[in-house]
């Protein structure tokens, strides 16, 4: 950095103690973790400490693998695909996040957005969540998560989601040891 080569260093998946022990030697301008709906443990540690040392936080899975996104039926067996392995896709977890997913579809509609619209949305305006980061396999997939930063959701549709994440409870997102 003393000779301007570095603009700006990021880290990604890790854990508070791993950003503070970076911080101290290096400045820190963003730190890039998973965060969603169902992914949120980053709000009690690493989030705030990211908010009070200036740094960006940029998610990725914000659609949890398409979970989000309101495009799954619920009959996948996803042969072949890394979605097996987490919990999230697994028996009375993925119905719950099913049904959550139809909740969300419905607040949705309230407003004329998709499911995947409102997840990204909800997402970006997190307090402080700089960015999220969308993966894509299609043009209109780029096209529909962009279109989520158009639009602010209403409080009554922020009470609506919590309410829908609150009745969907906490989910098993680690698989277990």
């Amino acid at each position: 950095m003393e000779e301007g080569k570095t603009r700006a260093i990021g880290v990604s998946n890790v854990s508070l103690a791993q950003l503070e022990e970076f911080a101290s030697v290096c400045p820190l301008a963003a730190f890039q973790p998973p965060y969603n709906m169902l992914q949120r443990e980053i709000e009690h540690d690493a989030l705030p400490w990211c908010m009070a040392h200036h740094v960006a936080v940029l998610v990725y899975w914000p659609l949890m693998k398409g979970l989000l996104a309101g495009k799954l039926r619920g009959d996948e067996t996803f042969a072949g695909d890394s979605r097996r392995k987490y919990p999230m896709f697994q028996g009375d977890e993925y119905r719950k996040n099913l049904a959550l997913v139809e909740r969300l579809r419905e607040i949705a509609a309230i407003s004329g957005h998709t499911v995947a619209e409102l997840v990204v949305n909800w997402t970006i305006h997190r307090p402080g969540i700089t960015a999220a980061l969308c993966g894509a396999k299609r043009p209109d997939q780029i096209r529909e998560t962009a279109r989520a930063a158009s639009w602010r959701l209403s409080s009554e549709q922020l009470a609506l989601i919590d309410e829908a994440l609150a009745q969907r409870g906490p989910p098993v997102t680690k698989v277990p040891v």
